[in-house]
Parts: C-alpha cells; structure tokens; sequence
C-alpha cells in the first residue's frame, strides 16, 4: 500500500532544491505567504487555478500539480473505503448485522 503524500510536500522539497522560500514564491505567485505555507503544510488543497500559478513559477505544468492533488484526494478517498469496509466486515464477524436481501442493499446503494 502506498504512503499518501500532500502535494504541499511535494512543493516543499521542490523549493528546497531550488533554494526559493515560501515568501519569494508566495510574491512570485502573486497570493499572500499564508497561502503557500498552508499548501506546505497539507492545509490547503492545490486549485488548478494554483497549478497554474505553480507552472508559471518553477516551470513545471499545471497538470503535474493537479495530478498530485487528485491522486491525493483519490488515496485518502480509498483508505477511508477500505477503513469502512473493515468496520462492516468486523460488524459482519461480531454478528451486528443482519442478513440482508438484494432489495434492502439495492435500496442502500441508491440513497448513497
């Protein structure tokens, strides 16, 4: 299983190697420092309208950035299945839970 990684540490390490720090990108960026150190610190998503601003500065594309966030938000989306599987499975071993008939889950897929 892979480690879910915030892009904010990914823009982390990249202005480390460049020597650049969150101020000088944050002016580059045009956007307060708050902005950027939050985006480090996994506090603040990366918007494509930041992937672009993200491009423009260190010369990367904005769909590097927003492939980073989405396949951040796809593997927490995946844990937290798996996590509530789990928790059905162990109600399922512990004897919580009924027999179900295929209307009763049909019914429960449809109000999700």
């Amino acid at each position: 299983m892979r480690t879910t990684i915030h892009p904010g540490e990914i823009l982390a390490d990249e202005l480390k190697e460049r020597g650049m720090t969150y101020a000088e990108l944050a002016k580059a960026m045009q956007v307060p420092e708050t902005h950027v150190s939050q985006i480090v610190a996994g506090k603040q998503d990366i918007t494509p309208a930041i992937a672009q601003h993200l491009s423009q500065c260190l010369g990367t594309s904005a769909e590097f950035w927003t492939n980073l966030q989405s396949t951040y938000e796809l593997d927490r989306a995946r844990a937290a299945l798996r996590a509530d599987i789990q928790v059905g499975l162990n109600d399922i071993a512990d004897g919580r839970v009924e027999d179900f008939d295929a209307e009763t889950i049909t019914n429960s897929t449809k109000n999700r």
